[in-house]
């Protein structure tokens, strides 16, 4: 597992990094690969920093709630505080909209 883990940790901040291929990685892939290190709780320092930078460059910012929480939880669980990132996230829920939840039983 750990062994498999640091191997795809790497493919993609080399993925990220590479000045040939126009590697896309939109909101909901970084959350979800995100969400993968933290439910194994790995810290990947080079990993976390890549997807930082990619949530920080996501025109629009982080759409949904759901990811914002993932994209914490990661942090969270690696203990790393990036102020930047904590700053941007921030900004990015305080521009959602409030969902409205129906009392109504089904």
């Amino acid at each position: 597992g750990g062994e498999v883990l640091s191997q795809a940790a790497a493919r993609v901040v080399q993925m990220a990094a590479d000045p040939v291929q126009d590697y896309a990685f939109d909101e909901q892939a970084a959350t979800m690969v995100l969400n993968a290190f933290a439910s194994a709780n790995r810290r990947d320092v080079a990993l976390l920093g890549c997807l930082s930078q990619v949530v920080l460059g996501l025109k629009g910012g982080v759409r949904r709630s759901d990811n914002i929480g993932l994209i914490l939880n990661a942090f969270a669980t690696a203990d790393i505080c990036d102020a930047p990132l904590l700053a941007r996230l921030s900004q990015d829920a305080r521009r959602l909209k409030p969902r409205s939840f129906s009392a109504r039983a089904a």
